[in-house]
């Protein structure tokens, strides 16, 4: 900004930013007890003045981004407005806009827009706040102890201390090393620590090089007369110290953890004597700043940050390990972690995670949480990421920790798209977590009101709340058997617009499978049993239970799950994989805590036991509850193999499907067809030929769906991206579409648009892609031809470039329906070879999922505009084969009798296809030797390389070549 004019002629002259606060940790509370940013006003003059439209704002192009209401600010006082984004203009004023802690400016503008006054933060450490010296009037200072509704008279300072440099990062080492500190301001004295405590000027002076042979957690600090101390800077040096799992190191000053007064680990001076021992420290909503580093197994740092850390759970507070809720804030420095820290998750970063002890769990089987939330990972609904960890704290061996996302507005947030200022959070006999309890209690008012047996009022409940999402939470709770539900660990969410219906999340599962009851317990009968202490606990299972509809799909629910995800041969197998990798670490770990490892072996044979038994008893549960007759069996298939899918109540299958069901219990099927197939029919020609039926059946049923090609169908796929050329050859941006289905497909009137919605290219009539074609869309027509003359079809001008780091390229219909879309990326896993150094981006497979980055590679030369793939060059015939080998899915899956297989080479290879069980026994030779280019087929029966029939079971298929090794799961089914 060039220049700066203020108002002179009026009272407001008077007006000043007078002092800021952007990292309010625990300091200044506002009415919903957050700690949120404040700035305070001052009148300097001698008259009160009206506030009515004064505009305050962090933007320079919109100075009026929030206005006063109508408010005195009396001759010489200070007024507090909370930076809050709340916009409340009550009792307190809240604007609409928050401060960055990283450091922006504050324009304060009369009823005109004209600048009254600025104040430029820069960037603030927590609760440090900045303000004018004399009040109103006089410069810009620091203070360690903000004044807000007071004038400024506590001690100012010039400036704050840079973060010291160290030589040597922290990570894994071996033999002894020489650390450096340096610091770039003159006459600044370092001091630093190796307990974990934070320097201060009684810390260690740093003179000569640290000399370090051991495990050590060296933190170091900058001071500075006329100064406030800067960031403490930690780093975690291990030695001898390996792990097959990843490493995180907690640093805290000790008496943030130990001290009796402050201390978050310990019991305290004041507490109750018997267990959990209400009253202690550790359950005190304490939070203490902290360094966090995390380690991948192989040694590599994954993020480093402060932060801070609450302890987190109920009763497990008690317990010696204790679970810790992280917490980045601004304040601290990142208000983020910004790490892909989960495989199976795509967000990049978390607001909040939990290091948690394994609750009631703990030292027991350690995963019973973390075991039932990734069993339920089909179904549809919310659970935690899980991710096993070693942790140190303060240097100190602390023992196998479960790092968990937190079920929490922010969860909410990057899982649903929520507005986290939009939505009710309730738990347990509807306690608000956040939002309130209104709509929720209406809920009740009308079961209590109306019975669910009328199939209207059943109706109306379910615009209210995803009664099939509760059906599922309730059913994974009864199988899992946890003995801590339903009149706790029960927490619920919706959006809060019109049609926000509630749904359930799982969650704190440590109770469950064996914990405290048997296997053959009935826990169906105990969640529809009325409580007459806590009716509530059951109330909404009750209620809905009267209708019939809901009871039928309920137990068919249960039925699909009994028959999937609960098998054992799934459950058991899942067990043994987490088993297998918390083995190497588990030792120690229950030594550390005055364990022995037998026990945890022991703990997980109860686990199996019950895995593997709990189906049968669970089936006779609900069986004898709801009086249902006997069980039967009923098959499904699907023809031709992979043309559509089957709905059940609770599943859909895609392939040979053999489950067991209840007679007199009517079971809804549904035929989907795949895109590019329609429903012909059933193969039971008393059923009405329709794609939606209601089994009735009382006796074994088999049933195929028959589906044939819809030819009239033609899928478009983006199939290749150029979006950062190389300086020596640039075409500019382009997009190539291909049509891999046998039709010729008529584009005219689509529409292409990148992640702008107001850019967008029409493709003009008369435009036909033919059966197996490519049309390419470029920006530049002139460049691109004159690089690429002979490619045809092309169109342009697109009018608008993509993005070098990552764009969202969308293709419409006429209609406005969405037919394909890609959202790239510049880092990984998305290939780097795109970005600037020649190639483009294609997709390695056109039946590929191209949403996803590993279906994309880095071209050969500048790309293949208006042909085949690089990726997908080499043909035999007609025949297009993969760049490698290839290990196609096994059909059916499950299967009995027999699995149909398919490989297809890229050339001729030598080759070895094996079977191997859960334990990786090899136990079938299905090919070997020397095969021709091509696709390959075989069948395999389930028998083992004697001729013997192999038991029902989880296997592995195993594909060797010299290309690498691929695999396959298939279950077999007897």
């Amino acid at each position: 900004m060039a220049a700066l004019f203020f108002m002179t002629g009026t009272g407001l002259a008077d007006l000043y930013l007078n002092e800021c606060l952007s990292a309010n940790l625990s300091g200044l509370i506002d009415f919903e007890g957050d700690h949120e940013d404040w700035i305070e006003l001052i009148n300097t003059g001698s008259v009160p003045l009206d506030l009515f439209s004064i505009g305050l704002s962090d933007d320079p192009d919109d100075p009026m981004k929030w206005t006063f209401p109508s408010r005195w600010i009396g001759a010489g006082d200070v007024l507090i407005v909370f930076a809050s984004g709340k916009n409340q203009n009550g009792d307190e004023l809240h604007t609409n806009f928050k401060i960055s802690s990283e450091g922006e400016t504050i324009f304060l503008s009369d009823s005109d827009g004209q600048l009254l006054d600025f104040l430029t933060t820069g960037p603030l450490p927590g609760d440090i706040s900045i303000g004018r010296k004399p009040d109103g009037v006089g410069d810009w200072f620091y203070f360690a102890v903000p004044t807000p509704f007071l004038l400024n008279r506590t001690s100012e300072y010039e400036g704050v201390t840079s973060p010291p440099q160290f030589s040597i990062p922290g990570g894994f080492h071996s033999g002894g090393l020489s650390l450096e500190i340096f610091d770039s301001l003159y006459d600044t004295q370092i001091r630093y620590s190796t307990d974990g405590s934070d320097p201060d000027f009684q810390s260690a002076l740093y003179e000569t090089p640290i000399i370090i042979s051991q495990t050590t957690i060296v933190r170091a600090r900058a001071f500075k007369d006329g100064y406030l101390p800067g960031p403490i800077v930690t780093h975690s040096y291990f030695f001898d110290e390996s792990s097959e799992l990843p490493i995180l190191s907690l640093v805290t000053d000790p008496d943030n953890l130990w001290d009796s007064e402050t201390g978050i680990y310990v019991l305290g001076d004041e507490y109750n004597s018997e267990w959990p021992f209400f009253g202690a420290n550790f359950w005190e909503d304490w939070e203490k700043p902290a360094h966090l580093e995390y380690f991948e197994a192989q040694g590599n740092l994954g993020f480093s940050l402060d932060l801070g850390i609450k302890i987190h759970g109920n009763w497990s507070r008690a317990l010696p390990q204790k679970s810790i809720r992280l917490h980045p804030r601004g304040g601290y420095g990142q208000s983020e972690i910004e790490y892909r820290i989960f495989s199976d998750r795509p967000f990049q970063s978390y607001k909040r995670l939990i290091l948690r002890s394994a609750g009631n769990d703990w030292c027991v089987a350690h995963m019973r949480d973390a075991l039932g939330q990734s069993l339920a990972k089909s179904e549809d609904i919310d659970l935690q990421a899980y991710r096993p960890v070693l942790l140190f704290l303060n240097g100190e061996y602390w023992g196998v920790h479960n790092l968990r996302e937190r079920l929490d507005k922010f969860y909410l947030a990057d899982h649903h798209g929520i507005d986290m200022d939009e939505l009710d959070l309730l738990e347990r006999n509807h306690e608000m977590i956040e939002g309130d309890a209104m709509h929720y209690l209406g809920i009740l008012d009308y079961l209590e009101s109306y019975s669910m047996s009328d199939p209207d009022r059943f109706a109306y409940i379910q615009t209210q709340m995803d009664t099939d999402n509760f059906a599922t939470w309730t059913i994974l709770e009864v199988f899992f058997g946890n003995d801590d539900w339903p009149g706790n660990n029960t927490r619920f969410w919706r959006p809060r617009n019109g049609d926000g219906r509630w749904r359930w999340m799982l969650f704190d599962l440590d109770m469950s499978f064996g914990f405290s009851k048997p296997h053959d317990y009935d826990f169906i009968s105990e969640a529809l049993w009325e409580n007459p202490d806590y009716p509530w606990t059951t109330f909404l299972l009750r209620s809905l239970i009267a209708n019939d509809e809901f009871k039928r799909d309920f137990i068919n629910r249960y039925a699909d799950m009994l028959n999937t995800i609960f098998l054992p041969e799934r459950t058991v197998s899942r067990l043994n994989e987490m088993k297998s990798e918390l083995t190497p670490e588990m030792g120690r770990h229950m030594i550390r805590w005055d364990k022995s490892p037998i026990e945890w072996l022991d703990n997980l044979t109860v686990l199996d036991s019950f895995l593997d038994t709990r189906p049968e008893f669970a089936r006779q549960n609900l069986q004898s509850r709801f009086y249902l007759p006997d069980t039967l069996s009923l098959s499904l298939d699907i023809d031709p193999p992979l043309s559509g899918s089957l709905q059940l109540t609770g599943t859909v299958v895609d392939t040979a499907y053999c489950g067991v069901y209840f007679k007199w219990n009517p079971i809804p099927v549904k035929a989907l067809p795949r895109p590019g197939w329609i429903f012909s029919g059933w193969s039971d020609a008393s059923l009405p030929q329709e794609a939606e039926i209601i089994l009735d059946i009382s006796e074994a049923y088999s049933l195929s769906a028959y589906f044939e090609q819809d030819t009239a169908w033609s899928p478009l796929v983006i199939n290749e991206i150029n979006y950062h050329s190389s300086d020596d050859f640039d075409p500019g941006d382009w997009v190539e579409i291909h049509n891999p289905g046998g039709t010729a497909w008529n584009a005219s009137g689509l529409v292409f648009m990148d992640e702008g919605d107001d850019e967008a290219y029409t493709l003009p009539e008369g435009t036909l892609i033919p059966p197996g074609g490519f049309l390419v869309l470029c920006c530049e027509l002139n460049d691109f031809t004159a690089l690429f003359p002979d490619v045809s079809p092309v169109l342009g001008d697109l009018e608008f470039s993509f993005s070098g780091g990552g764009d969202f390229l969308r293709l419409y219909d006429a209609e406005g329906e969405i037919i394909d879309w890609v959202a790239y990326d510049d880092d990984p896993p998305w290939p780097p070879g795109p970005d600037g150094e020649g190639p483009t981006l294609e997709l390695i497979d056109p039946g590929a999922d191209n949403s996803q980055a590993q279906f994309w590679s880095s071209s050969s030369g500048h790309g293949s505009p208006g042909s085949v793939n690089s990726s997908l060059a080499s043909f035999v015939g007609d025949e297009l084969l993969p760049a490698s080998p290839q290990l196609d899915a096994p059909w059916p899956n499950p299967f009995n009798p027999k699995l149909e297989l398919r490989f297809t080479l890229d050339r001729p290879r030598d080759l070895r296809l094996t079977a191997h069980d859960v334990a990786g026994r090899l136990v079938a030779i299905l090919a070997e030797g020397y095969y021709e280019s091509g696709e390959h087929a075989l069948n395999w029966d389930g028998h083992d390389r004697e001729g013997q029939s192999l038991s029902s079971g989880v296997y592995f298929l195993r594909l060797d070549t010299s290309m690498g090794i691929q695999s396959r799961k298939v279950v077999l089914l007897r």
